[in-house]
């Protein structure tokens, strides 16, 4: 994203927004979040980034965005599976919960200290 004056460029805002469905609050949050979980949890997010980078990059996305696009839309991925969890869905399948449950589990260990 090309800043001057720190302003940032409309078209590139507009396409970053077009291509992600989010808003800058909600990539605020996003990011928040993100920072929140652990490093397990982290990598699991870059993975999925890595998938999302090469659907962003088949569908013709500008070079400037598509690191962060595919950032983003991983962490959204992640984090609606989160409040999939949280919500009373009955129309989940057990499979659905079970790979839900197990990113829980990465998600609630602990980082140890270094000595």
């Amino acid at each position: 994203m090309e800043q001057k004056n720190n302003i940032v460029d409309s078209v590139t805002l507009s396409s970053l927004e077009f291509h992600t469905k989010l808003s800058k609050e909600q990539r605020r949050t996003l990011i928040n979040w993100f920072n929140k979980q652990n490093i397990e949890f982290q990598i699991l997010i870059f993975d999925e980034q890595k998938k999302q980078f090469f659907k962003l990059k088949n569908d013709g996305i500008d070079k400037k965005l598509l690191s962060l696009a595919s950032y983003l839309l991983a962490i959204k991925h992640f984090y609606d599976k989160e409040q999939l969890l949280k919500s009373k869905n009955k129309s989940q399948t057990l499979s659905e919960f079970g790979s839900i449950a197990k990113l829980e589990r990465i998600k609630l260990k602990k980082e140890k200290p270094k000595p």
